[in-house]
């Protein structure tokens, strides 16, 4: 099982879909980088990560339990 787990995850902004689609696993140990040009979307995929921001769509795992629409201090005292 996935530690950080992302199932078809999208931020929209209106009309504007800055997150498209978005699916990815990071293991227990894994190291990952997330890297692109400016507007990429790079900060909003931490924010929904974090919880700072909601996603329009898709879910998200942290050892296997939905944080999807978590708040953050929630997410926090998971590790």
């Amino acid at each position: 099982m996935s530690e950080l787990q992302l199932e078809n995850v999208t931020k929209s902004y209106g009309g504007l879909t800055v997150i498209p689609d978005l699916s990815l696993s990071v293991e227990q140990g894994e190291r990952v980088a997330v890297i692109g040009p400016n507007g990429a979307g790079k900060t909003t995929l931490l924010s929904m990560i974090t919880g700072a921001r909601m996603p329009s769509g898709g879910r998200i795992t942290l050892f296997g339990k939905d944080i999807t629409h978590m708040p953050p201090y929630q997410r926090l005292s998971m590790g």
